[in-house]
């Protein structure tokens, strides 16, 4: 429901703001409609490769979403909001953080930070698979609590757009930060599979949060496992220019928020996830 209304909500500003026969407005509404058509469809189906096709589907929309918005942004005329972003860390710390930690800067730290930066792809696409090969209501549940989470940091985006540090103000920094493997490789990744306007909230880290507390739940042994990952791939948001500090804060307090709201969804309480 929050990913439909999210995708709604966005088509309609777009028919508002971009017209009706734009070609943002018209790929949102189709993109939109398709998804919403996959989950009425099969909503009441009792099978459950059906049920997991939705789940599959309501990730492969948010995938979609997140990509969308370096159309979607510009096509509202929205403003970014970056300056807005450098003054509160400038109120909060005095700077934003990354400027100070390129003292630190090196060829071997530049790969380790790079290497935690794009293990939050990894981890979420571990859970992912994982979640569809679970027993249906291992999968249900990780659905509606990953997804849920997704549609409220998607909509960060388009209300309060942001390009991130390094972006919006690369005269603050030094030369690029160069490595051997990982770093160039995540510099790819970024540049072909950013949205752009994707700083605020810090999705590495709402979504991560999600991800941990879902394994706190259900899957033990993998929450063990990444708990020391998971601040690494906290600590290289900063460390690579991509995020201010403001953007992790408020990515941690929506994380706090939405356990609030719906958090006991996330228990599975089924043996084989509590046993792991």
């Amino acid at each position: 429901m929050l990913l439909a209304t999210l995708g709604l909500l966005a088509a309609l500003l777009l028919a508002v703001r971009a017209g009706p026969l734009s070609a943002a407005t018209i790929c949102t509404a189709i993109a939109t409609a398709a998804f919403c058509m996959v989950v009425t469809k099969t909503r009441n189906q009792t099978s459950g490769a059906v049920q997991k096709f939705r789940f599959a589907a309501a990730y492969l929309f948010v995938l979609w979403f997140y990509k969308s918005v370096q159309v979607t942004v510009p096509a509202l005329r929205i403003p970014t909001h970056d300056a807005t972003l450098l003054e509160l860390d400038n109120q909060l710390f005095g700077v934003t953080p990354a400027i100070p930690i390129q003292a630190l800067t090196s060829c071997w730290l530049n790969e380790l930070m790079s290497g935690c930066y794009l293990s939050y792809l990894a981890y979420l696409h571990v859970c992912v698979v994982y979640s569809l090969w679970m027993p249906l209501e291992f999968a249900r549940r990780f659905a509606n609590w990953l997804y849920s989470i997704y549609a409220i940091g998607l909509a960060g985006y388009l209300l309060f757009p942001a390009r991130g540090p390094a972006n919006a103000f690369p005269e603050l920094f030094g030369p690029e930060l160069e490595g051997i493997v990982l770093t160039p490789l995540n510099r790819i990744v970024v540049q072909n599979g950013a949205s752009v306007y994707d700083a605020f909230p810090s999705l590495h880290v709402l979504i991560t949060c999600a991800l941990l507390e879902f394994d706190r739940r259900n899957c033990r042994r993998r929450f063990y496992w990444m708990i020391l990952p998971v601040v690494g791939i906290f600590a290289s948001t900063i460390y690579l220019r991509y995020h201010y500090a403001v953007d992790l804060i408020a990515g941690g307090l929506l994380f706090v928020a939405a356990r609030l709201c719906f958090g006991k969804g996330s228990n599975c309480e089924l043996e084989t996830g509590n046993a792991d």
